[in-house]
């Protein structure tokens, strides 16, 4: 187990920045999830943790040794990539045991880690078999528990589970958290997927062109989100956001109001309401309005997500959605009436994004 810290860490690729400075502390036995959309740099930094790319500028460090310069076998860390990149030729006790075996550790402490690991990913009446012989997610499970196996300082794991389907992606990440809370080993784990970032990290990590934007837990990312970006992308639908012009003590939205806090900036804040804090009058999950909160909407659009409905509102110009309960379904085009729940609401500055804290 160690920490593992990067410090100022600068990559480009030609002309084409990819890391702009990155700085990362991730505790002893951690679980960090790095999250952000395509091309945001969360892989880039994986492998210059890992070795495979060398950094133009900035520290990395494993419990508290320089390894920027290192060469990625010296570096003891272990990497699951998206590709399962398994030996074809072995089967799958062979694929779990190359990497010990090549580094010539005691076989009996090795079998004892390959039957717990193989038995926590479910792999264990598979050991004999050819990767031939594995469907698609039998396969990327073999690759992590080879990671895994290998009992290194650091796991490194890139978007491990995109190639698998929706209910194999459920229960191998539950997998993964519980064999990661076993074995302690810290962890840095990337995904574009926000529902793997918040239910299986310790903290999170959010990333978008080479700059981290927060570092918080789950909890912390989603209720105070740092900036708009990170309320645009963490959360699905993601947070409504809204210009707000000023008028006197007042920030005008769509027909409701709020009382502008005394640091608000003179010209304008962006108001940020996630869907399930925006109440419609009919739906069930609605809070009591309280007298002059409520703004008229036309419904724009229904979408039916199974457990639940979102309405596409229009009112003063913004497109807005709002979580219901899946039976309450006013006709599109008709007019609801609204309000947003004051106690929820986010404040951004127009200019920066970063939000304003009262």
């Amino acid at each position: 187990m160690a920490e593992l810290t990067l410090h100022d860490v600068v990559k480009s690729y030609g002309e084409v920045p990819a890391l702009r400075g990155i700085t990362l502390e991730v505790g002893d036995g951690e679980l960090l999830v790095l999250v952000g959309p395509s091309g945001s740099g969360k892989s880039t930094a994986l492998r210059t943790i890992a070795g495979l790319e060398r950094v133009d500028g900035g520290t990395i460090s494993i419990d508290g040794r320089d390894v920027t310069r290192l060469a990625a076998s010296a570096r003891d860390v272990a990497m699951v990539f998206q590709s399962y990149a398994l030996f074809p030729h072995l089967n799958v006790r062979e694929n779990l045991t190359f990497g010990p075996r090549a580094r010539r550790e005691e076989p009996g402490p090795t079998g004892e880690r390959v039957v717990t690991v193989a038995e926590a990913l479910g792999l264990g009446a598979l050991l004999e078999r050819k990767p031939r012989q594995l469907s698609g997610g039998e396969r990327q499970r073999v690759a992590l528990a080879r990671a895994m196996v290998r009992q290194p300082a650091v796991f490194l794991m890139d978007e491990p589970l995109s190639n698998l389907d929706a209910q194999l992606r459920v229960a191998t990440r539950a997998e993964i958290v519980r064999l990661q809370e076993r074995l302690g080993t810290t962890t840095v784990y990337v995904t574009h997927d926000q529902v793997e970032a918040l239910s299986m990290g310790h903290r999170v990590a959010v990333i978008a062109d080479g700059v981290v934007h927060q570092v918080g837990t789950p909890d912390e990312v989603y209720r105070r989100p740092a900036n708009t970006f990170v309320a645009s992308f963490i959360g699905s639908p993601p947070t409504n956001l809204v210009s707000s012009g000023r008028d006197g003590a007042m920030l005008v939205w769509a027909g409701g109001w709020l009382t502008a806090p005394p640091h608000a900036p003179q010209d304008g804040c962006m108001i940020g309401v996630r869907p399930e804090h925006l109440h419609v009058v009919g739906s069930r999950w609605t809070a009591t309005a309280r007298p002059g909160d409520l703004f008229r909407a036309r419904v724009d659009l229904i979408e039916s997500a199974g457990d639940q409905s979102i309405l596409m509102l229009e009112a003063g110009g913004a497109l807005l959605a709002a979580r219901v309960e899946p039976t309450f379904r006013p006709a599109r085009d008709s007019i609801v009436e609204a309000w947003f729940d004051p106690d929820h609401v986010h404040l951004f500055d127009a200019v920066t994004g970063i939000r304003i804290d009262p």
